[in-house]
């Protein structure tokens, strides 16, 4: 599995997440782990990036402001 890193900045401070690629028969995802949950990225039917929070957890503000700031940049990363 590959992996890349994203880079973000909020509230002017930078955070560093590990996206691992991940493909299986005919889509894609990126798994990232936001303070130690697991979040995945992947193409809905408009081949834009969605985030897939797993069943029963719940997101903390901050943490769903930097799953927001992460899924435009790895969007940007993609599309260069």
């Amino acid at each position: 599995m590959d992996s890349i890193i994203i880079s973000v900045i909020k509230d002017g401070k930078s955070f560093e997440f590990e996206a691992q690629f991940s493909s299986s028969a005919y889509t894609y995802r990126f798994v990232i782990q936001v303070d130690d949950q697991e979040i995945y990225f992947e193409p809905d039917e408009e081949r834009n990036l969605r985030a897939v929070v797993p069943a029963g957890i719940e997101l903390k503000s901050q943490q769903l402001e930097l799953v927001k700031l992460i899924g435009v940049e790895l969007e940007s990363m993609l599309n260069q």
